[in-house]
């Protein structure tokens, strides 16, 4: 699988494997890293990962500022609090953690607020 989704489960594979050479006694990061490449490996078939995709190149989606941030989030926590055996389930994470975060037109909103 070549997506955006797939590259960063695989950039932080690569992160958590950095974080268990230094934190050998934490065997969650090593654990963590397997089940990251199991999930870059995978082809998602979800709405979910349908929405990441297009959000992905879609720079006039309100949500697509908070994107990064959200992965990021997401996938960070994979093998700690969260355990998912696909990328689906990834991807549902993903929109889920979209939600909290504002979009530009609710920053705009509350930027005209301040200034009126």
């Amino acid at each position: 699988m070549t997506n955006e989704l797939s590259f960063q489960l695989d950039k932080t594979a690569e992160w958590r494997a950095r974080k268990a050479e230094r934190h050998q006694e934490d065997p969650r990061n090593a654990d963590a890293v397997a089940r990251l490449k199991a999930l870059s490996g995978q082809s998602g078939t979800s709405d979910a990962f349908a929405v990441i995709e297009d959000m992905e190149t879609d720079v006039d989606n309100p949500h697509y500022d908070g994107l990064s941030e959200a992965r990021s989030g997401v996938l960070a926590s994979i093998g700690f609090s969260f355990l998912p055996e696909t990328v689906d389930e990834v991807a549902v994470a993903i929109v889920r953690a979209l939600r909290e975060y504002p979009s530009v037109e609710d920053m705009a909103r509350v930027a005209s607020k301040r200034s009126a």
